[in-house]
């Protein structure tokens, strides 16, 4: 088995388990707003968000740097720099992502607490809107890069 290979294949399978837990979490995200109370669902959130991080970011950092490994080992492209970009630009997502989620879960809180303070709600509300946009951005921006490593994978 070469070295390439072997990259290949914790290139996809990391990129599975870090795609495969966006889309979990979005479900699980959308579950809990239908089935738990304001407290519960802050604790149920903040807790599985503090769990999933280091998966998630394991998962991605071994995805990124082993495309990053296999990009090295070819000539450089416009689309090997393209790949480069969109994994700068996925990393530079996920930290705004994670600076979010933590200013939601303090925001949630407060909400809980204050459950009549309607300009609580409303930033609640916008930035879980934000927070749905951003999502999407990651999985978007996943799948745009997993694209760009099949075809650079297929020269």
């Amino acid at each position: 088995m070469t070295l390439a290979t072997v990259l290949g294949a914790l290139l996809f399978a990391s990129a599975a388990v870090w795609l495969g837990g966006l889309v979990t979490l979005t479900v699980v995200a959308v579950s809990a707003q239908r089935t738990l109370g304001p407290d519960a669902r802050v604790r149920f959130l903040r807790d599985l968000g503090r769990r999933y991080l280091p998966v998630g970011v394991t998962a991605l950092a071994v995805s990124l740097g082993s495309g990053l490994a296999l990009l090295l080992r070819r000539p450089w492209t416009p689309a090997s720099a393209l790949a480069l970009l969109l994994g700068l630009v996925l990393a530079a997502a996920l930290a705004a992502g994670v600076v979010q989620a933590r200013q939601m879960s303090a925001l949630r809180a407060q909400a809980a607490i204050h459950p009549d303070d309607g300009t609580l709600a409303l930033a609640v509300h916008r930035g879980a809107r934000r927070a749905l946009v951003l999502r999407s951005g990651l999985v978007a921006l996943t799948v745009v890069l997993l694209v760009v490593a099949v075809v650079l994978v297929g020269d």
